[in-house]
């Protein structure tokens, strides 16, 4: 008889984030972390990072930051919260003025080629397991399904475009990023993971206000 592998018996749940996933974004949040303490991530001065908590990745040692970076969820915002915009792109009509307000430069090339990558890889999660792409990015069953929606030519050319993409996430909370920082500098493994599961208690607060948000994102008129 043949054995059955433990994923396949009765009640074993497989992991919502998979070694592939949890992968691909460690390596984004890392690559994101670069991003920032090279100084192209200022698509929006009101959700920077405070000049203090960039010293201070800045200061990490390459090992540091990886470490640090090594969370369940996107250390970045894609911006799929700014309603109005995403309300254009994902309803078809991007080239309308309501768009346009939000398409006020070109990425630099360093920047467009990580938003291209970070976009796709959300698109990818959301259409292989979307109860993962609610745990690292905080997404909403409508903006799920608005996501996994758009063609790949559509996803580039939001990539591409500055709209309200690669914000920080919690730049203003007091404890996350100084938290996060100073155990990874330490080297402090265990206060470090606790800081990172701070991040999910957060990631789950923002998915609760998302799901409860009267009318985000409907769908839009052609």
């Amino acid at each position: 008889m043949r054995k059955r592998s433990r994923e396949s018996l009765p009640g074993i749940v497989a992991p919502v984030l998979t070694a592939p996933i949890l992968s691909g974004i460690h390596r984004l949040n890392r690559d994101y972390v670069e991003l920032v303490i090279a100084g192209s991530n200022q698509t929006d001065a009101a959700d920077a990072l405070p000049p203090a908590v960039i010293s201070g990745l800045r200061a990490l040692s390459p090992q540091a930051r990886a470490a640090l970076a090594a969370c369940p969820f996107a250390l970045y915002a894609l911006g799929i919260e700014h309603q109005d915009a995403w309300r254009n792109y994902l309803g078809g009509s991007a080239d309308s003025d309501n768009a346009a307000s939000y398409l006020s430069r070109e990425l630099a090339p360093r920047e467009s080629a990580f938003a291209i990558s970070a976009l796709f890889f959300a698109w990818h999660v959301a259409n292989s397991q979307r109860v993962a792409a609610k745990v690292l990015y905080a997404l909403a069953d409508t903006a799920i399904d608005r996501l996994i929606a758009l063609s790949l030519a559509e996803l580039q050319r939001i990539a591409y475009r500055d709209s309200g993409l690669l914000a920080p996430r919690w730049p203003g909370n007091a404890a996350f990023w100084p938290d996060l920082i100073r155990f990874a500098a330490l080297g402090d493994t265990q206060r470090l993971t606790t800081t990172q599961l701070l991040g999910s208690q957060l990631i789950a607060v923002d998915l609760r206000a998302n799901a409860s948000a009267r009318g985000w994102l409907r769908p839009v008129s052609r």
